[in-house]
């Protein structure tokens, strides 16, 4: 990554269109760590990655500064933290912001005074629903590093000893289940929407298992060897330890993955290189066009998994979302040509005024759950017009 960004910088700077953007922090509060970090969706400010965020330097008159180099015509969008979500700043009453977004149209100095962080005032309410069962700090020898696992149990699991129970394996875990963890302060509510549609008959009570990110997320989601170990860990090492800790259904038509944008990748992946795991892959908002494409020449020299995995694909059509409709669409239609329908194996849709956050992907909860895992006659409705189109 350190490679490639200074590749990146070395290009723009020998480019005259580029925009020179200082940062000036001020802050009120102490500085939890040794630095202060801007993260943003760019690869200089670390692609949402704190290992790669922009690392301030403190000034003598107390001032976090420092510098990067962007092209010219972009919108980026960043955020400040001492290097962790759970120390993201946070607006003066205790509220998460948005985004702030910069469009990087000439050399701009960001001067911004900083109250408040995270970790000082968080004090909500867990907004958790169902059994939850946390495996903190869970050891991976595959990873050779420990990992939070949060699993959700619906109602009936602590009544009804002899009934077994789908499972659905969720990336970005701290996105999952609890505005807390989240660090946008918006969570998924995948407990919400489980729990309510099985309430409904439309599906059957499902076990949530939620793995949280790490800060090499940006490469464990995607297809390196970093991606591939990842995969491993899930799909042997910790699926092993989830269906011998609870009473699963460990078969492949009952075991789902999901995630959304570099976690829609991974599960992607995951259910190509486990197509005898996993029965079922949702790829919320995926980032096929990570890595030059090198998705679509990952899967061409594999063979097509028979039986077909069902893939539920979906993107937006706002902001960054506009970027990742080529490749959703792209994917979609190479789905088809080998053999996928669109109905019970394949869902693609574009969905409209739907922008790149969790507020969003929470929104489309209810529909993924109820493709993964509901009976093909009760989502005929929710099929319409489900090409990528």
């Amino acid at each position: 990554m350190y490679a490639l960004v200074l590749a990146l910088l070395l290009q723009i700077s020998a480019d005259s269109t580029v925009s020179r953007v200082t940062f000036h922090i001020r802050t009120s509060v102490p500085v939890k760590s040794d630095t202060v970090h801007v993260i943003g969706n760019h690869p200089v400010l670390g692609s949402w990655d704190h290992m790669h965020s922009l690392r301030l330097k403190r000034s003598t008159t107390g001032l976090w500064q420092g510098t990067v180099l962007l092209p010219h015509g972009i919108d980026v969008a960043f955020k400040i933290t001492c290097g962790s979500w759970s120390s993201e700043a946070v607006s003066p009453d205790g509220t998460i912001p948005s985004d702030t977004w910069l469009h990087t149209s000439g050399d701009t100095t960001i001067a911004m005074k900083i109250d408040r962080w995270k970790d000082d005032i968080d004090s909500r309410s867990s907004t958790i629903t169902g059994t939850l069962r946390h495996h903190e700090k869970f050891q991976s020898s595959v990873l050779g590093t420990s990992r939070d696992v949060w699993v959700i149990l619906p109602d009936s699991y602590e009544h009804d000893f002899q009934k077994r129970y789908p499972v659905l394996y969720a990336h970005d875990g701290q996105n999952v289940f609890d505005a807390r963890l989240s660090f946008s302060g918006i969570e998924w509510g995948l407990d919400e929407a489980a729990d309510s549609l099985a309430q409904a008959g439309i599906i059957p009570e499902v076990i949530i298992v939620a793995v949280a990110n790490s800060p090499h997320r940006l490469y464990e989601y995607a297809d390196t060897t970093m991606g591939e170990l990842y995969a491993r860990f899930m799909a042997q090492e910790l699926k092993a330890f989830v269906d011998t800790t609870y009473r699963t259904m460990p078969d492949r038509e009952y075991t789902a993955v999901m995630g959304s944008s570099m976690g829609g990748l991974i599960s992607f992946l995951m259910v190509w290189w486990y197509p005898d795991v996993y029965g079922q892959a949702a790829c919320l908002s995926p980032a096929f066009l990570w890595g030059d494409e090198k998705i679509f020449r990952t899967i061409s020299a594999k063979p097509f998994p028979y039986p077909h995995p069902k893939i539920y694909l979906d993107v937006g059509d706002s902001g960054i979302e506009r970027d990742l409709q080529p490749g959703t669409k792209r994917m979609a239609e190479l789905l088809e040509t080998n053999g996928w329908t669109i109905g019970n194996e394949l869902f693609c849709g574009f969905i409209t005024n739907a922008d790149h956050d969790e507020k969003n992907w929470a929104s489309r909860a209810t529909q993924v759950l109820a493709y993964l895992f509901a009976p093909w006659e009760d989502i005929e409705e929710l099929m319409k017009g489900a090409a990528c189109e």
